[in-house]
């Protein structure tokens, strides 16, 4: 994929998800723009590395949404992105 056909994503956020071992992993959770190219896992990190985010800070596994969970006020609810995610089946990522 071409690095420039995912960068505005509609609605991206991160949050936690539970490791095998003790711990959790960061995980991206992207809303597609209508239309736009699904990025892999490799390509989000790749972008990211390129714009100087630490290592340590990438995340580990991408979700693809529909939705981001937002309360009345439009603020992203974290803590449900974070159980929803946590219900997916774990993949390869």
């Amino acid at each position: 994929m071409a690095q420039g056909n995912y960068r505005n994503p509609a609605e991206a956020a991160v949050c936690a998800r539970a490791n095998e071992v003790p711990g959790e992993k960061v995980c991206a959770c992207l809303v597609p723009a209508p239309g736009a190219e699904v990025p892999s896992l490799e390509d989000v990190q790749a972008f990211l590395t390129a714009k100087g985010l630490a290592q340590i800070k990438l995340p580990q596994r991408l979700e693809i949404l529909t939705a981001l969970p937002r309360n009345p006020l439009g603020k992203v609810q974290r803590f449900v992105l974070q159980e929803q995610v946590a219900a997916l089946p774990a993949g390869p990522q």
